[in-house]
């Protein structure tokens, strides 16, 4: 669990990173107001051994998100933006073992329509 900036408030996300076919990805879920939106985490390269930068990708759009964890990996505080090099945004997360947010949204309500 974490929080990201979005506008002028800070929204609850989920953010998980994963290995797969050698690759650095992930997802993330962030609540603004009564709504979940979905995203991707993709084409993470690696900066140095506790930093990396990839693209985050969105209802909203696309853009760059850079990550520094913590010593053991357990958290990280990183920033985002629209471009890679203009990541500004405040966006930090911790591990947890179900992460979960505090209430979920009514009905369900999810928003997931990821355009390529």
């Amino acid at each position: 669990m974490g929080t990201l900036q979005s506008g002028f408030s800070y929204s609850p996300v989920i953010t998980k990173f994963r290995v797969e076919k050698g690759e650095i990805v992930g997802s993330y879920s962030f609540k603004d107001r009564d709504v979940i939106t979905d995203g991707t985490i993709k084409d993470c390269q690696v900066e140095s051994p506790w930093s990396m930068v990839c693209t985050w990708q969105d209802k909203y759009g696309t853009g760059g998100l850079r990550v520094l964890f913590d010593s053991n990996g357990g958290a990280f505080s990183g920033f985002w933006g629209l471009e890679n090099d203009k990541t500004m945004i405040h966006w930090n997360g911790r591990q947890m073992s179900d992460p979960k947010f505090p209430e979920e949204a009514p009905n369900g309500v999810r928003s997931s329509n990821l355009t390529p």
